[in-house]
């Protein structure tokens, strides 16, 4: 198993002296855990958290300069120890060897990061009481005395930059491991030893990005995943469920993992993509060892642990899709094979240098060792995409035998050819009332960690801003707009009403931050520009794209560059800053797609409320099964709100020809025209003109159809 290495040192004064350590051990194959990996939930006490780390932890590693750091209040009557000083003790007396680094003396060293600059300050704030220059003395001495102590253990060594730290880390670690018999050295052949594939994983599943959410100076705020998750609720929605739905647990993630094959279906951003995210987190956590947690009982389903493998079907059926256009000698001849996903899985892991062959993916899938977690089946770009990835994911789930598999659709894009003949599907369900008070105590728990007060109090506005109208709250019982409310709401002190109307504030917030760089476009320039993009990929001739070359996309916008008029090569550097400036959308090697789906859909809404209407009636009506189409229904739900607030003629005016252009629909197809409309109506925005020309149209549906 991968040693665990805890780095100590005091925090801001040595930032980028911890990096080099972090990247020291990981170079060498230790896993470094840090103060910065966990935040403080209130739940335990700082000082007993990282205490309980140093002692699950195989050693620790103790970086020093001129600072002594901070005193837990239980040791200020006491024997004045910093909370470095405590760690170092109780990794000693857990039988843990400490490695200590302290800075050289005659290195440079700004002032401002001396212990005794906290005596300047106080000079200059006024005249420092004696206590506060006992503290400052006290402080000083006991980091001399913290000094000798480290150097009375026999393991120290000098610094005097982040690099020269880092080479003696490596060194210090490489000795650890060669003077321990019983810590595993590091395999030959690194393509038999997944612990750099399942620290990658555990680093890219260990936080929930909450772009837009600006707290402190302009920083996007990050949540450990297992800070703010929350449980979904699930049932199960066919009759070959072994239990009935009342037997079936309502947070049954254990139910789903039983089964061998299961599908979650549920509406975007319902919490789909963070499950598996959470699944993959706490398995490649509990594989390295390295969570004080323990592992949750839905995940020990298996004698032996699973390993996760994380599986994108947009990114998959891409690498599918541009394999087969190059083909050679040793490619497979079906888009359906088996050996797609490994070869797959093997690219991903070349490409992040993780060091795992084609070979071992292969023997772990046919010795029956992995979970593979496939994310977005309805995220294929086509409807022959996703029946293709359909049955990839069936044949693997057949020869692969002793694998557990969990994939997750949107419904609409779950039906006849893309269902999967052998998975057990689970419905999520929306949120409920006290899951939703879960998340918004977690929630301000982590933005107030310390602030009891300010917590109780933002949590109070938050929760009446939720319970002062239906329609929010209909909208907070989704996960992804449950987190988007209470962002907009801590953004901008207020919640909008209606689903479009917030998609707006959340992109303008995403947009706004580029203006604070210099040299960059307005937001509305900017989101003027994406939606333009969006608007090419949900209307490409191929069918939706989730994603498309970076090439590709500055020749949708170039044209509304002033440089010449026509420039690519500015339209690209767009986009390259743009996913730094404001994120709304994120690279793919040479590609680009949107940061989440919804923006993609809502960006080209809007991009159609801006066309002509002889335009908007081609785009809709020119082929009305595509307007009613799964990868189109939410864009035209998110057009329709946005017409509103144009004004409620413009939407009857659009609901009226919609309605126009379907007399020779068959009895199905207008029902789901009466559904598509219904929805508009009523969940898009409160009606509120009696004498509205869609009140009347649904009103006399019937009659009509």
């Amino acid at each position: 198993m991968v040693p665990k290495v805890f780095i100590s040192s005091t925090s801001t004064d040595l930032k980028d002296f911890r990096l080099a350590a972090r990247d020291a051990a990981l170079k060498v194959g230790f896993f470094p855990l840090m103060f910065e990996h966990w935040a403080a939930s209130g739940r335990r006490e700082p000082l007993e958290e990282c205490l309980k780390a140093v002692r699950d932890c195989d050693l620790l590693v103790a970086i020093v300069a001129h600072r002594y750091g901070w005193v837990p209040d239980s040791q200020r009557l006491s024997d004045y120890r910093s909370i470095t000083w405590l760690e170092c003790e109780s990794a000693i007396k857990a039988g843990k060897e400490v490695l200590a680094f302290v800075l050289d003396e005659n290195y440079s060293w700004p002032v401002e990061l001396r212990e005794e600059y906290a005596a300047i300050e106080a000079v200059r704030k006024g005249i420092p009481t004696p206590e506060e220059l006992s503290s400052i003395r006290r402080g000083i001495e006991e980091l001399g005395k913290f000094k000798a102590w480290l150097g009375s253990l026999g393991i120290r060594a000098r610094f005097n930059s982040s690099s020269d730290l880092r080479g003696e880390v490596i060194a210090a670690l490489n000795d650890w491991r060669l003077r321990r018999t019983d810590v595993a050295q590091p395999a030959e052949n690194a393509a038999e030893d997944p612990s750099r594939y399942l620290r990658n994983l555990h680093e890219i599943c260990r936080y929930i990005d909450i772009r837009g959410l600006q707290v402190g100076s302009g920083k996007a705020h990050r949540f450990p995943i297992e800070e703010l998750y929350i449980p979904i609720e699930f049932r199960a929605n066919t009759a070959s469920s072994s239990r009935s739905t009342s037997e079936i647990p309502a947070q049954q993630l254990k139910a789903i993992l039983d089964r061998r094959c299961s599908v979650i279906i549920g509406d975007p951003g319902s919490g789909k993509t963070t499950l598996l995210r959470r699944i993959a987190f706490n398995l490649a956590a509990a594989w390295l060892r390295v969570s004080s947690v323990p592992l949750p009982d839905e995940l020990n389903t298996q004698d032996e642990l699973a390993l996760p493998l994380l599986v994108r079907v947009s990114d998959l059926s891409m690498f599918v899709e541009r394999s087969a256009s190059n083909p050679s000698a040793d490619i497979p001849a079906e888009a359906d094979s088996v050996t797609w996903l490994i070869r797959f899985l093997w690219k991903m892991s070349a490409e992040n240098s993780l060091g795992l062959s084609k070979e071992w993916f292969r023997r772990l899938l046919e010795d029956g060792r992995g979970i593979i977690l496939v994310d977005g089946l309805d995220e294929a770009p086509s409807l022959q995409a996703r029946k293709t990835m359909a049955r990839l994911v069936e044949n693997c789930a057949r020869v692969y035998k002793n694998c557990h598999f969990v994939v997750t659709s949107r419904p609409k894009a779950y039906t006849a050819e893309t269902t999967l003949y052998g998975f057990e599907p689970f419905e999520v369900q929306p949120l409920g009332e006290s899951a939703v008070n879960l998340f918004l105590s977690r929630w301000c728990e982590a933005l107030f960690p310390e602030e009891i007060s300010l917590r109780e109090r933002h949590l109070a506005e938050l929760q009446f801003a939720l319970e002062s109208r239906p329609e929010i709250r209909r909208m907070a019982s989704n996960p992804v707009m449950l987190t988007a409310l209470a962002t907009v709401h801590w953004n901008e002190r207020r919640i909008p009403e209606q689903r479009a109307e917030l998609y707006e504030s959340i992109v303008s917030w995403l947009a706004r931050a580029r203006e604070s760089r210099k040299g960059r476009s307005s937001a509305e320039r900017c989101i003027s520009r994406l939606q333009a993009i969006a608007l090419a990929m949900q209307n490409s001739s191929e069918g939706r794209l989730v994603e498309m070359s970076r090439r590709v996309a500055a020749e949708q916008i170039a044209s509304r560059f002033e440089d010449g008029g026509s420039s690519v090569e500015g339209a690209e550097r767009f986009l390259i800053e743009e996913e730094l400036d404001s994120g709304i959308v994120v690279g793919r090697g040479d590609n680009v797609r949107f940061w989440h789906l919804s923006f993609q859909e809502f960006l080209a809404a809007r991009a159609a409320a801006g066309l002509r209407e002889q335009d908007q009636n081609e785009l809709f009506f020119a082929d009305l099964n595509k307007t009613l189409s799964p990868e189109w229904r939410e864009t035209a739900l998110l057009f329709s709100g946005i017409l509103y607030h144009q004004g409620p003629e413009k939407l009857d005016a659009f609901v009226s020809s919609m309605l126009g252009h379907s007399r020779d629909f068959t009895l199905a197809r207008k029902a789901k025209l009466v559904g598509l409309i219904d929805t508009a109506r009523f969940s898009q925005f409160p009606l509120q003109v009696p004498g509205s020309a869609i009140r009347r149209d649904a009103e006399q549906r019937h009659e009509r159809f």
